[in-house]
């Protein structure tokens, strides 16, 4: 269960999007009640002259908090990290909205963020301890749920935090809220594995990390977000639309020296049809990657429209459609499957009310 306390406390599914009324929140936590921390930052400086370029008349009004901004800030017992950030002009689509590919960077760039702000980060994706020992984070299985997209220039709020998941998981969950109303925008969870970068397979979590970690680790977390339903397979002949001949750039690469999973959700996209793209926008999407990707790769990505979909067909999900995805190299292997959902880019308002409430009715 996701739940927003301030001066009262409101409980709802955690497949629902919550608004955030409060600036101030508190953060607990049992297995299945995750509290968020948040604080509207403050003015943090008064500009009134720029001479050459050089700003003349700058005053800063809480020094302490200027770091803060640019570089985040961990709250609540450092349990969660925060922090405000701003839609530039190379994060839009042509709807001037925040792009799918710019979302997953910022999920992984406060992260990483985050581990920094808690000494924790080595080298590459990895903890002190893990670096010792070849051992990288990898993304095992990603979740996003998006409400609505912020615009260019929109400032939004990210509040992440992480806490272990099954024997050998890492689970890390975001919030995204608009930080001039508080509602909130987008939630994310991911399930991260350790892999040693010389064998590149996986590992189980060695228990230096998990001591390592254990300061930072959210009591009884449990994901904001997850899909319980299993995907369907897709494959050439069953595939409603495909997209061949995929490969990857060099930037295409992270440190960990394979395919950056970002890229894996473009090509994912890329085999989505075309007739979905122009009349609808990207409502969810899960994913599962199952095996690395390298620079030498040539792929091919499938899309087919989900068995279900006609469940869909009713007045609160009119205009929904779901597609199952497959991204698999050339010579058969599967490298990551997905589902997606997508809603109309400009649905009835009695529609758009029913699928995504912004506001909580006591």
């Amino acid at each position: 269960m996701l739940a927003y306390k301030a001066e009262s406390t409101i409980f709802m599914p955690t497949s629902s999007l919550m608004a955030w009324n409060k600036p101030k929140l508190s953060l607990g936590g049992t297995k299945k009640n995750v509290y968020i921390v948040g604080n509207d930052p403050k003015c943090t400086k008064s500009v009134t002259n720029v001479k050459n370029g050089i700003l003349t008349n700058w005053k800063p009004r809480q020094p302490d908090m200027i770091h803060d901004i640019l570089f985040g800030r961990l709250v609540q017992d450092e349990l969660v990290f925060q922090q405000e950030l701003v839609v530039r002009s190379f994060d839009i689509g042509s709807d001037s909205k925040m792009s799918i590919v710019a979302l997953e960077n910022y999920l992984q760039e406060t992260l990483l963020n985050h581990c920094r702000s808690i000494g924790l980060l080595a080298d590459g994706f990895s903890t002190l301890e893990m670096s010792k020992r070849d051992l990288v984070w990898v993304f095992s299985k990603m979740n996003i749920t998006v409400d609505r997209y912020p615009s260019w220039n929109d400032v939004f709020q990210v509040n992440t935090w992480i806490y272990e998941s099954g024997k050998n998981g890492l689970g890390a969950d975001w919030i995204f809220s608009d930080l001039k109303t508080g509602n909130t925008l987008i939630l994310a969870s991911s399930l991260c594995m350790m892999m040693n970068k010389k064998t590149r397979k996986l590992s189980k979590f060695i228990k230096e990390a998990r001591q390592e970690l254990k300061p930072y680790v959210m009591p009884n977390g449990y994901p904001v977000i997850e899909s319980e339903r299993k995907f369907q397979v897709v494959d050439i002949d069953t595939a409603d639309s495909t997209r061949l001949g995929l490969s990857p750039g060099w930037n295409d690469l992270d440190v960990n020296q394979h395919v950056n999973n970002v890229k894996f959700i473009e090509w994912i996209l890329e085999g989505a049809p075309s007739s979905i793209m122009e009349s609808h926008q990207l409502s969810s999407i899960n994913l599962e990657f199952r095996k690395e990707c390298h620079l030498d790769a040539t792929l091919k990505s499938l899309s087919r429209y989900d068995s279900n979909s006609s469940d869909h067909s009713t007045d609160n999900y009119e205009g929904l459609i779901e597609l199952e995805h497959s991204l698999r190299l050339e010579s058969g292997p599967e490298v990551a499957r997905g589902r997606t959902i997508w809603k109309l880019k400009h649905p009835n308002q009695l529609s758009q009310s029913k699928l995504f409430p912004r506001k909580l009715l006591i």
